[in-house]
């Protein structure tokens, strides 16, 4: 099942809890992996993982307080029974049994009727029953097992076990751990926000609310940042704040004292500024560089990523550089946010090659796999393929629909680079797309190849989405070249998606190892070069013109300067 596009990108919900004896949500696969080959569990050594099922990442755990999405331990692979995940290494020998809270994440497809198997040991041998209560409504649900249940051991495993051929589950979220009655202490939903914004890396806090302070010294600390804010020593209630934690970086807050052991896991923030448009993303990253880790993306659903890959596309009559992004299956998506859009034409343009459609079983397989978005993500128009055999595919378009009929009855061949520039009109409320456009000065003027009229008017565009359905819908694609603009002019010319005032580069070449980067007002400006692979050489921010490139090596290199919000580039050679 394909994940859901998340209408609202927030902090997700997560409930304090005392002394962690276990907490497990399976991270994020790049595939489907055996519970034994897989290595990115959150959980280390002695624990341990086992077992006949696998980690994927379809179906992402959702709705309940505390879901992680991401990946999830799956039970019942097709005509196979008795499939299972055993964790050991369990260790809860210091715990009051009363004491020890356990809940996981859980997905059932045989709602209500059949349930899965859970067990523990504490000597790996003879297993003992647990009873829960099964899921009695579609979807994910959290199992709160009873206080008392597990038992004090040095020596302890669980074992969730799928008994049946058509039975499946999921399970995530597993957690642990022990709660001090005596506690009166208690941390609350953390907050967090964005300290700046830029196209630097920046930094965020983080808030956590507090009660039941005064009851004695408190040690706060935390995995990264530095923690102010009230000291629960000397306060009863009030608000411990983590400051200075680099976006991108979840952190864990731990308190001890007066009879308390908390720890708080708090998710990762991004601080990614919203583009302006023009926009043009040419890819320089390096083969393998995730897209949503850089500042002009960022992530929307979960799965593996979009990722980099060299060399670029190219296409005659088009100015390209940079490197491209290499798309497939049910991976996660990615969305560039920019300024909303309500009026005019709003246009995207970009190069795409299906590569391969290895996966895909079934023919015809409809998929939309680009569209645009709200600023807060909700598809408002798509782009689809429609892959009609292992080797020819079509491409469709729909202003309001999830699916279509409206399809470009030229079939494309795998392997060919193709062009695709859609407009949205707010005055006319049709959406239009030009594939291969024969002129490419005045595509806006030629008949489009598909039009698709908005049955309900969209009202606002501030994003583009690039999507990864399923591997049994969505072929392998390359995609370069992404250009997001109003005037259609805008298309044929990198030079005119350089923003920045006065913007210059020069001498090129540099045979000194000094580069002068000079605009209108000379402010702060970040830079970031890349070699002719998409690795990042250098990253700096200053006011200064010189840059200083002395320690590259001979060769051509691309030049990305952002100043204000507004973003230039160029190429440089070094001797």
């Amino acid at each position: 099942m394909k994940k859901l596009l998340f209408l609202l990108i927030s902090l997700a919900t997560v409930s304090s809890f005392g002394q962690v004896i276990l907490s497990e949500n399976f991270g994020t696969p790049a595939a489907t992996t055996a519970f034994g080959s897989y290595t990115t569990y959150q959980s280390t050594s002695p624990i341990t993982f086992s077992g006949t099922g696998t980690v994927r990442s379809t179906s992402a755990s959702s709705g309940y307080t505390g879901a992680s999405g991401g990946g999830n331990a799956y039970l019942g692979t097709t005509g196979t029974a008795n499939q299972y995940l055993q964790i050991s290494g369990l260790n809860t020998s210091a715990y009051t049994p009363a004491n020890i809270n356990f809940t996981f994440g859980y997905w059932s497809y045989n709602i209500p009727t059949t349930q899965m198997t859970l067990q523990y040991s504490t000597d790996g041998t003879n297993w003992t029953n647990i009873a829960f209560l099964n899921n009695t409504v579609a979807g994910w649900n959290l199992v709160t097992i009873p206080n008392g249940t597990l038992p004090a051991s040095a020596t302890l495993s669980l074992k969730f076990t799928q008994p049946g051929t058509t039975d499946q589950f999921r399970i995530d979220d597993i957690k642990i751990f022990n709660v001090n009655p005596n506690c009166l202490f208690a941390l609350g939903t953390p907050t967090t926000i964005c300290n700046t914004t830029t196209y630097n890396i920046d930094t965020y806090s983080a808030t956590i609310p507090f009660t039941g302070g005064t009851g004695g010294t408190f040690t706060i600390t935390s995995t990264s940042g530095t923690v102010a804010g009230d000291n629960p020593s000397t306060v009863a209630s009030g608000n411990i704040i983590v400051n200075g934690i680099t976006e991108g970086t979840s952190i864990s807050i731990h308190t001890v004292g007066a009879s308390c052991d908390w720890t708080l896991p708090i998710p990762s923030r991004d601080c990614k500024p919203i583009n302006t448009l023009p926009f043009y993303d040419p890819f320089p990253y390096a083969g393998g560089y995730a897209l949503g880790s850089s500042q002009e993306w960022e992530y929307i659903s979960s799965g593996f990523d979009i990722t980099g890959i060299t060399p670029g596309l190219t296409y005659t009559g088009l100015n390209t550089s940079g490197n491209a992004v290499t798309m497939s299956g049910s991976g996660n998506d990615v969305m560039t946010p920019f300024t909303d859009q309500t009026s005019g034409v709003v246009y995207v343009s970009f190069l795409m090659q299906v590569t391969s459609t290895t996966g895909i079983t079934t023919f015809p397989a409809l998929t939309y796999f680009a569209g645009y978005t709200k600023s807060t993500p909700s598809y408002q128009a798509r782009l689809f393929l429609n892959t009609t055999s292992a080797t020819q595919y079509q491409i469709g378009l729909d202003a309001n629909a999830a699916t279509t009929t409206n399809l470009d009855p030229t079939s494309r061949n795998v392997g060919d680079v193709v062009l695709v520039i859609m407009g949205y009109d707010f005055s006319t409320q049709i959406l239009k797309a030009w594939i291969n456009p024969s002129n490419l000065a005045t595509f806006s003027t030629t008949t489009p190849t598909l039009t698709s009229t908005a049955t309900t008017a969209i009202s606002d565009i501030g994003g583009f989405v690039l999507r990864q359905d399923t591997g049994l819908t969505t072929p392998t694609m390359t995609v370069d070249e992404v250009r997001i603009f109003n005037n259609p002019n805008f298309l044929l010319t990198n030079a005119q998606f350089n923003e920045i005032a006065g913007f210059k580069v020069y001498p090129n070449p540099v045979t000194d190892g000094k580069l002068f980067v000079e605009t209108s007002i000379n402010g702060d400006k970040a830079i970031t070069i890349y070699d002719t692979l998409g690795k990042q050489v250098l990253n700096t921010t200053t006011s200064a013109t010189e840059v200083n490139v002395g320690n590259l090596l001979s060769g051509i290199y691309f030049v990305k300067v952002v100043e204000e919000n507004k973003t230039s580039y160029a190429k440089f050679i070094v001797k």
